[in-house]
């Protein structure tokens, strides 16, 4: 099996990716010396949390090897599009203060009072 390897726009923009070609990302998916550029899907450089005796990594979607370079344009288009509705719609959730609330535990104080 072939050693994963990033798109070849990553691979031919000097100093924007790592060795194998894939964006180094931090837990935003922000790259982390460009604050402007997001790299998510096949071209972001997620960390593996595990180590195995056979070197692993993150499963891609595979777009990088698409010969089509059409679909990956219109996929990775379609992913920034999505990305950008899910934050318009995250903002108005917070504007309009309907963004629920994560669970809390409950201490006795609260229920006796």
């Amino acid at each position: 099996m072939p050693k994963s390897k990033g798109p070849n726009s990553v691979e031919n923009s000097a100093g924007l990716g790592t060795n194998e070609a894939f964006l180094p990302v931090n837990d935003g998916f922000q790259h982390k010396t460009y604050p402007n550029i997001f790299g998510v899907g096949a071209v972001a450089d997620l960390p593996v949390s595990f180590k195995t005796l056979v070197p692993v990594r993150i499963p891609r979607t595979g777009l990088s090897r698409i010969m089509r370079k059409d679909i990956v344009e219109t996929y990775t288009k379609l992913m920034a599009e999505i990305l950008a509705i899910a934050k318009d719609g995250a903002d108005l959730l917070i504007q309009y203060g309907w963004l629920e609330k994560i669970p809390e535990t409950v201490t006795r104080e609260t229920l006796t009072h």
